[in-house]
């Protein structure tokens, strides 16, 4: 709501100005934001516009996914029903890194999370693709750099993981070829890919982060979680609760059985060599910026979805791990099948509870917003209570109806009367 008042108060450069002074500069999320709720004032347009955002960004995941089984496991010449069946596991992949996440619906389902956590993790394996694969296009240089900027715009800690990944990766591939003089003649253009990419990083991170806001913003995190030590402190115990959800064994159990079908359907395809070092090292180094981030910015590891990356990459280092584990174990068909479907039937179990609450929630939200849409200037509407959806956080409405996040909510609907809410 506040990015939507702002876009439309002023242009899209004095937003992004102002971003830059005087908090995070996070400018993948201002550029979406203009695209999907800055560009009218019509808050009726936001479900087509966001819907549209959220399918697209889940579109390119999968893409993204796609074309880098396509070509690790080089799987070229495809039939479409194989092309298909492809991408239908690039789509499970994504489920599974789903189940994984910690404040799964924060990051999946809340669009300003969306935008700084989800799209530079998608950005990332996007980027992935088109350093390995094989055939170089000049064009390739352009999409690593805007890739690039779109992974230094999210959140901060972002970034500075994937340049974390670089840098172990390099170093552990140059200690493995060091021996072999021919390796960076072979992989030339993957070579200057990998050196654009990560340069190109570097001077985004450091655009971003050196901006004045951003200290500003970081103060502000600092007294917030002073005033509120109960919700951010370095809790062992508490962290580890994060982890140990029920939920995540349906992503542990579906990521085994779709890798061991993944097998199945191209059994050809599996002669290459799984080194795990190098996906357990990306997984430590997506532990030791997250920790150095989470006690430099709110000393607490308690912000669930600053671990969003740390997930990503533990699915990785897992997937690599089965599929190492799956050449020395051998599954029948019949356990194989037991296997599938009862991830079928968990899955659907576990999105169909849902649904009754979000219509109720729904339902009685647009109720509220279209009643008092219809009530006059001046008048000061109290409201019993707004319908709590218990699937994520929302903020609350004050009893004072000149509180700031009133007016907000009162502007961004269009609602004349002034709003207050029993307590």
């Amino acid at each position: 709501m506040m990015t939507g008042q702002e876009l439309n108060s002023s242009s899209l450069f004095e937003t992004l100005a102002s971003r830059y002074q005087h908090t995070s500069f996070r400018p993948s999320y201002i550029l979406i934001s203009f695209f999907t709720i800055g560009y009218s004032t019509d808050v009726n347009r936001l479900l087509l516009t966001k819907f549209i955002y959220f399918i697209l960004l889940y579109g390119l995941f999968v893409f993204s996914i796609y074309k880098l089984l396509k070509e690790i496991f080089s799987l070229q010449n495809l039939k479409l029903s194989q092309k298909l069946l492809l991408a239908c596991f690039a789509n499970i992949f994504v489920m599974c890194i789903y189940f994984f996440t910690t404040d799964r619906i924060e990051i999946f389902g809340w669009y300003s999370a969306s935008t700084i956590y989800l799209m530079p993790a998608v950005f990332t394996f996007l980027s992935a693709w088109f350093i390995i694969k094989k055939q170089t296009k000049k064009t390739d240089y352009i999409f690593l750099l805007i890739s690039a900027g779109i992974i230094a715009g999210g959140a901060e800690h972002m970034p500075a993981s994937v340049i974390a990944y670089l840098g172990i990766i390099g170093i552990m591939f140059f200690i493995d070829k060091r021996q072999d003089k021919n390796f960076l003649i072979a992989n030339r253009s993957q070579v200057l890919k990998t050196i654009f990419f990560g340069g190109a990083l570097i001077l985004f991170f450091i655009f971003f982060v050196t901006n004045p806001g951003l200290w500003d913003h970081y103060n502000d995190a600092k007294n917030y979680t002073k005033q509120n030590p109960q919700e951010y402190r370095l809790d062992f115990f508490e962290t580890m609760k994060l982890f140990f959800k029920l939920y995540k064994l349906i992503g542990f159990a579906l990521l085994a059985v779709t890798l061991v079908l993944f097998k199945r359907v191209f059994p050809d395809q599996f002669k290459i060599r799984i080194k795990v070092k190098y996906f357990f090292a990306v997984f430590s180094a997506a532990i030791i910026v997250l920790i150095l981030t989470s006690v430099f910015a709110y000393n607490s590891f308690l912000v669930a979805r600053v671990w969003f990356f740390v997930g990503v990459a533990f699915v990785v280092l897992l997937a690599a791990g089965f599929l190492k584990l799956s050449n020395r174990i051998n599954i029948s068909d019949a356990i194989l099948t037991v296997g599938s479907l009862a991830m079928v039937v968990a899955v659907f179990l576990f999105d169909m509870r849902h649904v009754p609450k979000l219509l109720q929630f729904s339902s009685a939200y647009d109720k509220i917003v279209i009643d008092l849409q219809k009530k006059q200037e001046g008048e000061t509407i109290v409201v019993s209570e707004f319908p709590k959806p218990d699937l994520t956080n929302q903020v609350e409405f004050s009893v004072d109806s000149n509180n700031a996040e009133n007016q907000l909510f009162c502007r961004f609907y269009s609602i004349k009367a002034k709003v207050s809410v029993k307590k």
